[in-house]
């Protein structure tokens, strides 16, 4: 019965290695796929998706790239 319960843990942690080295290969995978420029300006978008856009452009998330302290260093805060 000892022998058995030692070789399920075994079994178990070795799933556990296996599911992490995966996940680790699939993100360093997708890392880097596209450029910035890649993607579209959100005034693009605007034109299918008008009530959309300005739904969007008063949400915190329009202005995450242009509040002023990510203009500022960490350390001169």
């Amino acid at each position: 019965m000892k022998k058995m319960s030692i070789s399920v843990l075994f079994i178990l942690f070795g799933i556990c290695v296996l599911a992490i080295a995966q996940t680790q290969k699939f993100g360093e995978a997708l890392h880097g796929l596209y450029a910035y420029k890649d993607f579209q300006k959100a005034t693009y978008c605007r034109q299918c998706h008008v009530e959309i856009y300005y739904q969007w452009q008063k949400s915190m998330m329009a202005q995450a790239f242009v509040h002023p302290w990510d203009e500022i260093e960490y350390f001169d805060l």
